[in-house]
């Protein structure tokens, strides 16, 4: 059933929200593995490339100030490096 404006909310619309919720926490969506955070894979793209660089890869950036993370704060799914913290 597609959204109606002025219905509010159905239970189905609800749960498939918990369901999805419940996946991210457990780390199983997009076959993520663990918690931590969830980067995109490596970017193909021709726009990627131009832009980036060839081989240009993405990293963790810190919330705050946008300093790559190291790997040990992005492995343990922080989001702010040592600095900020």
């Amino acid at each position: 059933m597609a959204y109606r404006p002025g219905m509010g909310v159905t239970r189905d619309a609800v749960d498939r929200l918990r369901q999805r919720r419940q996946a991210e926490a457990d780390g199983s969506a997009r076959g993520g593995g663990g918690g931590g955070l969830e980067l995109p894979g490596v970017d193909d793209s021709e726009q990627a490339s131009l832009l980036l660089g060839n081989g240009a890869k993405k990293v963790a950036r810190c919330g705050f100030c946008t300093r790559p993370l190291g790997e040990l704060a992005a492995d343990a799914g922080g989001a702010t490096c040592s600095r900020c913290r």
